[in-house]
C-alpha cells in the first residue's frame, strides 16, 4: 500500500488556505488518488467527481496554481517532489518481493 506525504507545515500553506477547506481536501483526496493508482501526479477528469470535486473546487486550485490543466485532465503541481513516482514505487515493490523469496526459500 503506498503512502502519501505531507511535510507538517502543509496544512497551513498560502495557497492552501486561499482555496479553502473543500478544495484543500479534493487536493489530499487527489494526491492520495494518484499515489494509489501510480499516476504520476496526472489526474483524469472522469476522477474529479467521485473525489467530491466540483468545477468551481478545480478552478480554485488551478488558479492557485497547485493543479495545472492537463490534456483532458490536470497535473498536480510537485507531486514528483514530495511523492515517489511510479517507478520508484514499483522498484521497491520488487526488492520486498525478491527480499521475501529469498527470505522464504532459507
Amino acid at each position: 500500500m503506498p503512502w502519501i506525504r505531507f511535510e507538517d507545515t502543509f496544512p497551513e500553506h498560502p495557497k492552501l488556505l486561499k482555496v479553502g477547506p473543500r478544495a484543500a481536501w479534493l487536493h489530499v483526496r487527489a494526491i492520495g488518488y494518484c499515489s494509489r493508482l501510480l499516476t504520476d501526479g496526472l489526474l483524469p477528469a472522469e476522477a474529479i467527481k467521485p473525489l467530491g470535486g466540483t468545477p468551481l473546487l478545480v478552478e480554485r486550485l488551478v488558479a492557485a496554481r497547485l493543479w495545472h490543466k492537463n490534456g483532458d485532465g490536470w497535473l498536480i503541481n510537485d507531486y514528483l517532489k514530495y511523492q515517489p513516482s511510479k517507478a520508484q514505487v514499483l522498484e521497491l515493490r520488487e526488492k520486498r518481493a525478491e527480499a521475501g523469496r529469498k527470505g522464504g526459500s532459507k
